[in-house]
């Protein structure tokens, strides 16, 4: 997502720690030649660089009651080319994606959170302003109406990073 945030003109960074191996040192060659900082990336022999997946199952609603008692403010799940759903503790809004020619389903994910994020920064919402975004209904189905147009546009192209639109693509993406 940072590479997608990147892309869109938000400065972005990446903290984290990196295996001191081929699958690290690619992924760190990728984000900085994305333009994504990567200043705080820790290596280490100690481990070798992995991925982790996330499924959803039955227990998916216990799980968001209790993500927004615990004071999540919104939560948003995407399902490949399924409606992506936002989840507030005032509402639930669902977004079908557009229906488009599917090349690479990559990256998705990543165009339409980095979207997303990118619309929180420049609307520069802080934890404490954020709910008041989300209660506005109009804006927030606007928003995820357009992440979901980066997203769909994402799999019209090959690839991870080189498929994230840029400022540039996005008006193409309008209505």
């Amino acid at each position: 997502m940072a590479v997608a945030c990147a892309r869109l003109g938000v400065p972005s960074l990446f903290v984290g720690m990196l295996g001191r191996d081929r699958f690290g040192d690619f992924i760190l060659d990728e984000l900085a030649s994305h333009g994504v900082d990567v200043s705080h990336v820790m290596r280490t022999d100690e481990a070798k660089t992995a991925l982790a997946f996330v499924s959803r199952d039955a227990s998916e609603e216990s799980y968001l009651q209790a993500r927004l008692a615990s004071g999540a403010v919104l939560i948003v799940i995407t399902d490949d080319g399924e409606p992506v759903t936002a989840v507030t503790a005032r509402a639930r809004l669902s977004v079908a994606p557009p229906k488009v020619r599917v090349v690479d389903t990559t990256a998705a994910g990543d165009a339409f959170i980095g979207d997303l994020l990118s619309r929180l920064v420049d609307a520069r919402l802080t934890r404490s302003t954020l709910s008041a975004w989300t209660a506005d209904e109009a804006r927030m189905r606007e928003s995820l109406e357009f992440a979901t147009r980066c997203g769909a546009f994402t799999v019209t192209r090959p690839g991870s990073y080189a498929a994230l639109p840029r400022r540039e693509d996005l008006a193409a993406l309008r209505g």
